[in-house]
């Protein structure tokens, strides 16, 4: 597992996300050890903000960016969930059921 350098994300997270300092501290606190198949994806982000295309049990960030609405950090976040060894295919496969699902038809 990964854990990446917070003082490399905070700057993101309040210049570009607009993210007060507190929530970008409250975000950063809370961000869960990443999964390391997820390095090469974040390491991308930060240098150019570009978005990986690659698929992870057959839905991409860029995907959930766009369905769910979110920011990058926040799809990573997504997938180093179902990217968990310790949950299983049924729960897996119902999460990312609802990645593809906008919210408001959940």
């Amino acid at each position: 597992m990964f854990q990446f350098n917070p003082s490399e994300i905070k700057p993101v997270l309040e210049k570009e996300l607009g993210y007060s300092d507190i929530e970008a501290e409250r975000f950063l606190r809370h961000f869960p050890e990443l999964n390391d198949e997820l390095l090469p994806a974040l390491h991308q982000w930060l240098e150019d903000r570009s978005v990986t295309k690659n698929d992870f049990y057959g839905i991409s960030i860029g995907e959930i960016m766009q369905i769910q609405n979110e920011n990058f950090l926040l799809a990573l976040q997504e997938i180093n969930t179902i990217l968990d060894p310790t949950i299983t295919p049924d729960r897996r496969g119902l999460l990312i059921k609802s990645l593809r699902t906008p919210p408001i038809y959940r």
